[in-house]
């Protein structure tokens, strides 16, 4: 056809991406910068926040577990507020979401609704600040609330909507635009009180999320992209004031004994896997994340595992490196004449070492959670090319070949955010029954043996032992170190009254572990007095009841007044009784119940004989 002429791809790349225009925006130096709000920008930013909360609907009414449980169970030990500034239920340093927690453990749990009102009413605020960011680096409204949209209604995100757990990133990322926003203000504007807080907002964000460790660096690079002379003695004084700010929270964390126990250990990896490995692994984690967003249909994981050279093959971690020397080289090459295509690649490469493993601090393999923060950076990168890719489609003296190929990213781009926003509900929904979503999980990849332990679990709680027993062995020949599944396997012996074999189980998990060990050796002490070994099962117990603090204590001490009236010893029962009644005064009136209870028993039992 006349006008038409045939390149190959390489050359269509090449020539959309080369351009002769001005550079794209990236904070403007002028004080106008960003364009003034109008009310058709509020009103579309509104009706994104609307339908935000629409697609998260579906997981309102779902029942808090997981790590909220494990949360409530650690603050409703606290004595004061003091203990906020403790390490965590995890061993980390978040004393903003412990606030949170610990504040409903003293007013009571409010309604479901209520519950993830907070949550949802973080994750739109990090949605808005995130809005607000994007359009003062685009110079336009209407690119950074495309940004903010993207960022959103990405499926990936659905659980740090609903989920109370991650309230604190969400929290941290709308932190940490204030930081940055703040940041660039004292530059453009030459105020520099706002410095001031500007480093508060930093060390909240900080304390809300390990993650923002990443903003340091990319304030460094926000100063080299601008063309400012980072070696400036006015840069250099705002360099050390972020620089104090960030290690101070580091050591103030570390202090206080919140710091990550390297590989200790992390129940996502085998625990004999070399330190090498992981850091091979590294980057096919990275690939993970970026992909679960870009594409997150069937592939969103938390509660994932990995096992050396069955979770990935050797050409899939090599194809991850090359992926990785692919992201940094389109960074540096993006350089000064995209500068905001760069500065989204570098946000994401950034805030993704945290939890990278290229340090290798044995932080969880996949979760979604890690992709919240490093995906503003893929926003902001998605955001780039698109502005690049219309400007370089209304050039229409450019081939037409060149014309489709941008269109067709254009297209592939927008289709994908759609389908990810209406994955997004679905996601949301899942939080609705633990059986199904685990049951996902466990299909997003192969040899997921912590989903499969958790939705043994979640069997076992709905009184499917079957299905338990079933996920409890596959878990088991993919990880036999994972100790929780000798654990619950116990408790499934007990249920088919297998009874020698659940005995077996415990004592293997207790070598393990001793998380939880009071519980196992309590169900081990059931499995003794089943079999007609009263001796052995008190011997057992007697190893919970010297510590009275023992989460098990109470309940062990009903079972051994118990064995003691069962075998005729009802004097030896009370004592044993009005002893816990001294230990545990919160539960006298159930106490004296059984006391009671024990003390009338015998005098029938001698009149039914008589009889």
């Amino acid at each position: 056809m006349p006008g038409w002429t045939v390149s190959p791809p390489w050359f269509a790349a090449k020539e959309v991406l080369s351009s002769s225009t001005t550079p794209m925006p990236l904070v403007h130096p002028t004080s106008d910068a960003a364009p003034r709000w109008s009310g058709r920008e509020i009103a579309a930013l509104l009706a994104l926040l609307v339908a935000i909360c629409f697609m998260t609907w579906p997981g309102m009414t779902s029942a808090p577990y997981y790590d909220d449980l494990n949360y409530m169970a650690h603050v409703a030990e606290f004595k004061s507020w003091a203990d906020v500034f403790k390490k965590d239920v995890f061993g980390v340093f978040r004393p903003l979401k412990t606030s949170l927690y610990y504040a409903f453990e003293l007013q009571g749990m409010p309604s479901l609704f209520a519950w993830h009102a907070f949550v949802l009413g973080a994750y739109l605020i990090a949605t808005a600040s995130i809005h607000v960011l994007l359009r003062s680096l685009t110079c336009s409204a209407w690119w950074g609330l495309a940004g903010a949209c993207m960022w959103a209604t990405s499926a990936t995100q659905a659980s740090t909507a609903v989920w109370m757990s991650c309230i604190n990133i969400s929290v941290s990322v709308a932190f940490g635009c204030g930081v940055i926003l703040l940041y660039v203000r004292s530059w453009r504007d030459g105020r520099r009180w706002l410095l001031a807080p500007c480093l508060v907002l930093l060390f909240l964000s900080l304390a809300s999320y390990e993650t923002a460790l990443f903003i340091a660096p990319i304030l460094v690079l926000l100063d080299h992209l601008h063309g400012r002379r980072v070696f400036s003695k006015s840069a250099l004084i705002r360099y050390g004031c972020i620089a104090a700010v960030t290690l101070s929270f580091l050591y103030l964390r570390s202090s206080l004994g919140g710091t990550h126990s390297a590989q200790g250990h992390n129940l996502g990896f085998d625990p004999e896997m070399p330190t090498w490995q992981l850091i091979v692994s590294a980057p096919w984690f990275l690939w993970r994340h970026f992909s679960m967003w870009v594409l997150p249909f069937g592939r969103i994981e938390f509660l994932s595992a990995y096992v050396w050279g069955k979770s990935a093959s050797m050409v899939d971690l090599s194809l991850a490196w090359v992926f990785l020397i692919g992201l940094i080289g389109v960074a540096l090459a993006a350089g000064k004449r995209m500068p905001l295509l760069c500065f989204g690649i570098a946000w994401f490469l950034l805030a993704s070492f945290p939890c990278s493993n290229f340090v290798p601090i044995w932080v969880g393999p996949i979760e979604d959670y890690y992709v919240v923060f490093p995906s503003v950076g893929l926003a902001i990168a998605a955001v780039a090319l698109l502005q690049l890719l219309v400007r370089r489609v209304r050039d229409f003296n450019l081939r037409p070949v060149v014309l489709l190929s941008a269109g067709g990213v254009i297209a592939l781009v927008l289709v994908s955010r759609i389908a990810s926003a209406t994955y997004f509900p679905l996601q949301a929904r899942l939080w609705n029954d633990p059986v199904e979503q685990l049951s996902h999980l466990v299909e997003s990849r192969p040899y997921q043996y912590q989903a499969m332990t958790s939705l043994a679990l979640a069997s076992l709680e709905s009184g499917d032992y079957g299905t338990a027993e079933k996920n409890l062995r596959e878990s088991l020949e993919v990880a036999p170190w994972y100790p929780y599944n000798y654990s619950l396997l116990g408790s499934v012996d007990m249920h088919h009254r297998r009874y020698e074999e659940a005995i077996r189980n415990f004592d293997i998990y207790y070598s393990m572990t001793t998380r939880e060990g009071d519980y196992c050796l309590m169900c081990k002490g059931d499995a003794l007095v089943a079999l007609k070994r009263p001796a052995e099962a008190r011997e057992v117990w007697v190893k919970i009841l010297v510590d009275p603090t023992s989460k098990q204590h109470y309940d062990t001490t009903i079972r051994l007044a118990t064995l003691y009236h069962d075998e005729g010893n009802t004097e030896k029962a009370i004592q044993t009784l009005q002893k816990s009644r001294k230990i545990h005064p919160d539960r006298a009136a159930e106490i004296d119940a059984a006391i009671a209870e024990f003390a009338t028993i015998p005098g029938e039992q001698d009149e039914s004989e008589a009889q």
